[in-house]
């Protein structure tokens, strides 16, 4: 099959590798979630269970425990709050990456894809045949078939061919538009917060009360000023994964242990 070789014809062959170019995306946004689990991103929520146990068990050596452990690897978490900031970095980057590849590859249709449909479903002065879905996946298309007759000479025939996997495809990068506009606004604040996290100390002050509402105000004032970056993003971590009914005085143990004894700095 053949499109027919007319002088304003249009050729897209992109619809047909679709389902590899998805499955290699699926692929890439997975790097930023297993480079955060391979840096050590899993230890967060082992400490949030063991606090768990604690309190269910009512048992003050795991308290110990994690207390020896916070001491005995400090310098494993001492990068901590900055690897989670580069996994945000690398999210960012693939997001944006995507977008540029994946305008490449529906050679230029990505970008204003989203921005076009709404014109075109907002504006009631557009002509029905403009859809712009439809032009980046058409569902109708001219074809040409060439085959040879009963006495051997070529015979040219045009048809309508209908492309019914391209209705799929229009929803799908529609919706994908959407979403990868979306996680670029979520990611880039994200990365902007991180940013002021790492630059004020009250900023710090009220997330960690936030997540501890129950300890006093000048325990956390004293392990913001007792820790650097990474190991107050670790407590703030362990704080935000423990329900606060069943481990705030835990955390304040904790908290008083860090202060008094500096047992993380």
């Amino acid at each position: 099959m053949n499109h027919g070789k007319t002088e304003n014809a249009i050729y897209l062959n992109y619809y047909q590798w679709i389902p590899i170019v998805l499955s290699i995306q699926a692929c890439l946004f997975y790097i930023p979630h297993y480079l955060w689990k391979y840096w050590g991103g899993k230890r967060v929520q082992i400490i949030s269970i063991d606090l768990k146990k604690c309190i269910k068990d009512h048992n003050i050596n795991i308290i110990n425990n994690l207390v020896d452990y916070l001491r005995l690897n400090r310098l494993t978490f001492k990068y901590h709050f900055y690897k989670y900031f580069i996994c945000e970095i690398i999210n960012l980057i693939n997001v944006i990456l995507q977008m540029y590849l994946m305008d490449l590859f529906l050679e230029d249709k990505f970008t204003s894809y989203g921005l076009d449909f709404i014109n075109y479903i907002t504006d009631y002065t557009v002509n029905i045949d403009v859809d712009p879905m439809a032009l980046t996946f058409p569902k109708v298309s001219k074809c040409t078939f060439n085959y040879y007759g009963p006495s051997g000479s070529e015979q040219v025939i045009d048809a309508i061919c209908l492309l019914p996997i391209n209705v799929i495809n229009q929803i799908i990068y529609l919706i994908m538009w959407f979403w990868l506009m979306i996680l670029t606004i979520i990611t880039m604040f994200s990365i902007f917060m991180e940013i002021i996290t790492l630059c004020l100390h009250s900023y710090r002050y009220k997330l960690l009360k936030s997540n501890a509402p129950l300890v006093k105000q000048e325990l956390i004032h004293s392990i913001i000023d007792n820790t650097n970056i990474s190991e107050w993003f670790l407590l703030n971590q362990i704080c935000h994964n423990v329900e606060a009914f069943t481990s705030v005085k835990f955390l304040e143990t904790l908290i008083i242990e860090v202060s008094n004894k500096k047992i993380i700095i």
